[in-house]
């Protein structure tokens, strides 16, 4: 199981960032959606069983 955790704030002043739950994260879409609330500042928080997801596809996302 694959699990990313990036917790870039929000850029509205808030203490408090919106977090968002990305299941298939490891998947063609699920990679893609990580991307992009990680872009738009979100925490993001994806999970996958790699079954048919690869860790390729989140290799830049892991530390």
């Amino acid at each position: 199981m694959a699990i990313i955790n990036s917790s870039t704030p929000l850029n509205s002043g808030n203490s408090i960032a919106a977090r968002v739950l990305i299941t298939g994260a490891a998947g063609f879409l699920g990679s893609h959606l990580c991307d992009r609330f990680i872009k738009e500042g979100y925490e993001v928080i994806g999970m996958d069983n790699l079954i048919t997801g690869d860790l390729n596809n989140i290799q830049h996302l892991l530390n």
